[in-house]
């Protein structure tokens, strides 16, 4: 490894001597404006390389923390009228259970479910990669129709594709 180290240090030092030849040949004051070129090169650089994406990510983190607290507001608003709905509305079908309920919902709406898994009376599923909207459109419409409604939801955003979300979310039947 030193070897290898010490052979591409001497190729290095090999190709950079006419350069340093060159340059050492040049008067004072003219090495000294190339040494400010060099020094506005590197902040240049810095400035395009590092700065400029590091303000540019900045930025759009801002927006997206933006749109998520006006989401959050637009949410808070709602939750009275969601909250207000409910099992009075809908219930589930005769002699149809919680879990094929809301497969067969669904499937309808296109959500895949990875997993399902019966816990007592209520039913925890899984879902990957959805749409954060049609996701609560789809609870909502749980809710209304069959009067299914969520004791536990928990969500997290997919960076992979913009809006997806993966959701854990435990029913209940009303």
């Amino acid at each position: 490894m030193k070897a290898q180290l010490g052979e591409i240090t001497k190729k290095m030092e090999e190709s950079l001597e006419p350069l340093l030849l060159r340059y050492q040949s040049f008067s004072p004051s003219e090495q000294l404006i190339i040494n400010g070129l060099g020094v506005l090169i590197v902040i240049v650089l810095v400035f395009v390389l590092i700065w400029m994406p590091v303000y540019q990510w900045k930025n759009e983190k801002q927006a997206l923390y933006q749109r998520q607290q006006e989401l959050v507001a637009w949410i808070n608003t709602k939750a009275p009228l969601v909250a207000g709905r409910g099992a009075r509305e809908g219930q589930l079908p005769r002699g149809q259970t919680l879990q094929s309920v809301i497969a067969r919902d669904a499937q309808r709406v296109k959500i895949q479910l990875q997993r399902t898994e019966p816990r007592g009376q209520n039913l925890r599923v899984w879902v990957n990669e959805v749409p954060f909207d049609n996701l609560m459109t789809w609870l909502l419409a749980l809710e209304k129709r069959f009067g299914i409604a969520t004791e536990d939801v928990s969500i997290e955003h997919k960076p992979a594709q913009e809006g997806s979300v993966k959701a854990t979310i435990e029913f209940t039947a009303g």
